[in-house]
């Protein structure tokens, strides 16, 4: 079918009051396609997208655009400031930064935003130390949850917080699949 035919089929449809997709059922208001293929056209937009950012990713570009990545982060220093700014934005009008209900007074988040960021970070650090022994100290043996924490057995852990970030250990680990000279200690 030719692009011609395509684009008079679709105005045909669309003319008659019917999803310019299917031409089957009437579109909601304000839209040009039905439920059904809007939710179709969702899934193979998102679809593309996925792949298309782990494409990016895998080859060490912007995962938004495709760009050189800038140091330490999946993004382009252009998207990285754009992601700021649209963030101090939402920040300034009492917004949460993820989702844009009303945030926490004084925070950036929202109850349910941060909640869920707790339990993804509670999440890999148990299985950071799942993979690491448990929670259980190395040397004395002490189970209690808050006095533990990852240990670089060489002594080494200055020097590798400043080449990688403080915040970002959890994440470090589990990227480069737990290697060993790590261990629980309290």
């Amino acid at each position: 079918m030719s692009y011609t035919y395509l684009k008079n089929r679709q105005d045909t449809f669309e003319a008659k009051g019917l999803c310019k997709e299917c031409g089957k059922c009437p579109p909601k208001t304000g839209m040009k396609k039905c439920e059904s293929c809007a939710a179709k056209s969702a899934a193979a937009m998102k679809k593309w997208k996925d792949k298309k950012t782990k494409e990016w990713r895998d080859a060490g570009r912007c995962t938004k655009c495709g760009a050189d990545q800038k140091p330490g982060y999946s993004q382009c220093e252009k998207c990285v400031q754009k992601a700021t700014e649209y963030q101090r934005r939402r920040k300034a009008k009492g917004k949460c930064v993820s989702c844009q209900s009303l945030a926490i007074k004084g925070e950036s988040l929202c109850i349910e935003c941060k909640k869920g960021r707790q339990a993804k970070r509670q999440a890999l650090r148990d299985e950071v130390f799942a993979a690491y022994g448990g929670y259980q100290c190395a040397c004395c043996g002490t189970q209690i949850r808050q006095f533990l924490t990852i240990d670089h057995v060489n002594n080494d852990g200055g020097k590798h917080r400043r080449e990688i970030g403080s915040k970002t250990i959890y994440r470090w680990l589990r990227k480069h699949n737990f290697p060993v000279g790590f261990q629980v200690l309290c």
